[in-house]
């Protein structure tokens, strides 16, 4: 997630600081593939023909059931609609 701070401070218009204080206030989780596989060939049938590199965080999505934190715009095409959330939402 870390690595990523940058791009989605240029992305959301928050500052990096001020995502790495959200992100440390978080009680983040890192779950093996194992863990979502039995959603991952519904997750590349829903993104065939938007990104399949993202079904693994869609399938994950799938099993949980809650929110997708993302600023890719690939998420908003997906139907049915997914609760999607941007970082500026978090703001």
């Amino acid at each position: 997630m870390e690595r990523y701070l940058p791009y989605l401070a240029k992305k959301s218009g928050v500052s990096p600081e001020e995502l790495q204080g959200a992100l440390s206030l978080l009680p983040l989780t890192i779950f093996p593939q194992t863990y979502y596989k039995r959603k991952l060939a519904s997750a590349r049938k829903l993104l065939y023909h938007i990104d399949p590199h993202d079904a693994d965080l869609l399938a994950l999505y799938l099993i949980e059931s809650t929110y997708l934190w993302s600023e890719d715009r690939d998420f908003e095409k997906v139907s049915p609609p997914i609760r999607l959330l941007k970082t500026r939402d978090f703001f």
